[in-house]
């Protein structure tokens, strides 16, 4: 299965979801769950950011390798791919400067191009997120606090439907226990990108069950793991 990547990473994603707003707590602080989301939200970090597609036996992928800094926000990311997989560009820079957001993209074939968007932000910021359970785990060789969580996003909102047409988000946060800071998110789109895929589906003039029937588990899986490096407070 091939996935082409013809715009920036998480653009669309920012259009139905709550990029630019401030965090937005799910319970009361478990734990200090929400402190250490917190943190990381106001922290300068790097990153890998792997996303897999497919089926077991038959997975592709992209993994973008950025560093965010803050006061401007800058954040520049590599791209690379792993599969049948394959990415329009190479590298990406976003650049904050008076309010606006610029991205100057490397294409894959060594032309460049730039556009001006909304602030990238990880999975779940500004997202009411219920966290239902913790366990003890390691992780990158830590002893960490694993905390299962998911938050609910209107789709249709974003395609102007009037009836809500939502879609459930399901992540894992993984909090050291040495110094109670984020080291990892991974987040399944898989049924972010069904529904999306049905919105398209009822634009076209399918009614949503005719849309639902045509899109399958499957062909729209998609599996993210965030890696979280050097993080450090501002």
């Amino acid at each position: 299965m091939k996935k082409y990547f013809i715009t920036i990473p998480g653009l669309f994603f920012c259009m139905i979801s709550a990029c630019g707003k401030p965090v937005v707590p799910g319970t009361q602080d478990p734990e200090g769950i929400e402190a250490a989301v917190q943190a990381f939200y106001a922290s300068e970090y790097d990153y890998e950011e792997t996303h897999t597609f497919g089926s077991d036996g038959e997975e592709s992928g992209i993994v973008y390798e950025g560093q965010v800094t803050l006061e401007p926000y800058h954040e520049h990311v590599t791209v690379r791919t792993f599969g049948d997989t394959t990415a329009s560009y190479s590298e990406v820079t976003y650049e904050e400067k008076d309010g606006m957001v610029s991205a100057e993209l490397v294409l894959a074939d060594g032309g460049t191009a730039s556009q001006t968007v909304q602030r990238k932000y990880p999975y779940g910021y500004g997202e009411s997120i219920t966290f239902t359970e913790q366990e003890d785990g390691v992780a990158d060789s830590m002893e960490v606090l694993i905390w299962h969580g998911e938050y609910v996003t209107d789709v249709g909102k974003a395609y102007g439907f009037k009836e809500e047409l939502t879609a459930v988000v399901s992540q894992t946060y993984y909090v050291s226990k040495d110094d109670h800071m984020l080291i990892r998110v991974d987040t399944d789109l898989t049924g972010l990108n069904q529904t999306i895929a049905i919105a398209n589906a009822m634009s076209g003039g399918l009614s949503y069950e005719e849309a639902k029937e045509t899109v399958t588990a499957e062909a729209q899986r998609e599996l993210v793991e965030m890696r979280i490096r050097n993080a450090r407070s501002r």
